[in-house]
């Protein structure tokens, strides 16, 4: 049935938060199995056609990559050639399984957001889960941070909630907190026959329990996640605002805007901490990362093609950081610099193609006047901008539980984007092939 198909899509959401980001090799293997299974229930369905476009080529260009890399092994010392090359096969392959069940699970969040209702019935469960990290990271931080769930001890880092890095339990709840916020704004500019002390007493609880999730993102300590929300916040207002119909309304908004703008800039100026400044100076986090993307960039420069093989940056970045940052590094803290390490330059085109090219379609529809669901849409564009944005100074692309939710978000875009009559799925096998044509057309 249809709501098992979401059911078990919430499931997976969930299941890769509460197994501590799926990092471990149990959760992620489980994770992929649940996501495969997934494409299994959806293939069982008659009247399932998700739409085709630009992003599921690009995942299908970079698993094809990676299926080459892994075929050509090769060490970074010898000679270079035209093909692409990994250095080191084992994870070449771990990381294309998991690039194999992220296409799995756009294509299958692709079909199942077009049923009626499906696209707010899953705004509420991201917002819920994210609702979870916080109660769960609030309560972890009260207690001194000793224990996941009270059992199992945390042995080093500085985790929230289930996350073992609070900066990755930051860029799940920037972007809940998003989604949840346009849920908000779409209840508040609803208009119905609610009494009037119902209505108050339903936009109180919303906005309590949004304010609750905004406190834990204060709370994680996270900048990149802060500013993360705030840059994608203010960019999706900026282009909402140009919907409005009266010149004077897109003038005032325009306005508050700017002025809300300038009192962030002012905030992080007296705060200099939030941007990564102690003293007049870089902290040691900010240092560590510069050192390690200048590494990264020399790296880049002699595999700027294709790349050094998925799954390959820990194995050959040891040849190339500095004696500054001590200890074998895991990851660059830029997913958009891994990307473009492992995969090339040819890796970053596509990834850039499967992030931009929905999210390009919808920010100009919110420009425009005649958009259905707004505020919903609004927020699935803000929650998916947002992790991108984090991704420049975060690993979060390569954390399973947050690819999850951004192979997730860029299916829920997609369905904002496509016509009202597209968005429901029939048995008729003309109306199918018509959906499929006119999303591909759309992006």
């Amino acid at each position: 049935p249809r709501r098992a198909c979401e059911m078990m899509l919430w499931f997976i959401l969930f299941f890769g938060v509460a197994a501590f980001g799926a990092t471990e090799w149990w959760s992620r293997a489980l994770l992929e199995l649940f996501i495969f299974i997934l494409a299994a229930m959806c293939c069982l369905r008659d009247d399932f056609s998700p739409p085709f476009g630009a992003p599921l080529i690009g995942f299908m260009a970079i698993i094809v990559l990676g299926a080459v890399q892994a075929f050509n092994v090769r060490p970074l010392a010898g000679p270079a050639g035209l093909l692409p090359f990994t250095a080191a096969r084992p994870q070449t392959l771990y990381a294309l399984l998991l690039w194999t069940a992220l296409a799995a699970l756009y294509w299958s969040s692709s079909g199942i957001l077009l049923w009626e209702g499906a696209l707010r019935r899953l705004a509420l469960a991201i917002f819920v889960i994210g609702l979870f990290i916080a109660v769960v990271g609030i309560l972890q931080r009260g207690q001194g941070n000793t224990a996941y769930y009270g059992l199992r001890p945390i042995v080093h880092g500085r985790p929230f909630g289930p996350f073992t890095n609070y900066d990755h339990a930051a860029n799940w709840m920037v972007a809940s907190t998003l989604i949840g916020a346009g849920l908000f704004s779409e209840r508040l500019l609803r208009r119905g026959r609610v009494p009037l002390a119902d209505r108050v007493a339903q936009l109180t609880l919303s906005a309590f329990v949004l304010c609750i999730s905004i406190a834990a993102i204060l709370e994680t300590g996270s900048r990149g996640g802060l500013n993360a929300f705030f840059a994608s916040a203010l960019m999706t207002l900026f282009l909402a605002s140009s919907s409005l119909t009266r010149a004077w309304g897109r003038h005032l908004a325009r306005a508050g805007l700017i002025l809300f703008t300038g009192a962030y800039a002012y905030f992080l100026y007296i705060n200099p901490r939030w941007f990564g400044f102690v003293g007049g100076a870089l902290d040691v986090s900010g240092a560590y990362r510069l050192s390690m993307y200048r590494s990264g960039l020399r790296m880049f420069a002699d595999f700027p093609l294709f790349g050094i093989g998925l799954g390959g940056f820990q194995n050959a970045f040891h040849a190339y950081q500095e004696r500054f940052v001590v200890g074998l590094v895991d990851h660059v803290h830029s997913s958009w610099l891994e990307i473009a390490l492992e995969a090339g330059l040819f890796g970053a085109v596509a990834i850039g193609a499967v992030l931009f090219s929905p999210l390009a379609v919808l920010g100009r529809r919110l420009t425009c006047a005649g958009l259905q669901s707004r505020s919903l849409s609004a927020g699935f564009f803000a929650a998916a901008l947002a992790v991108i944005v984090q991704g420049l100074v975060e690993f979060n692309f390569q954390i399973p539980a947050n690819a999850t939710l951004l192979g997730v978000l860029l299916a829920a875009v997609l369905s904002c984007i496509l016509p009202p009559s597209k968005q429901q799925n029939t048995t008729d096998r003309s109306s199918r092939l018509g959906m499929g044509a006119s999303a591909t057309a759309t992006l």
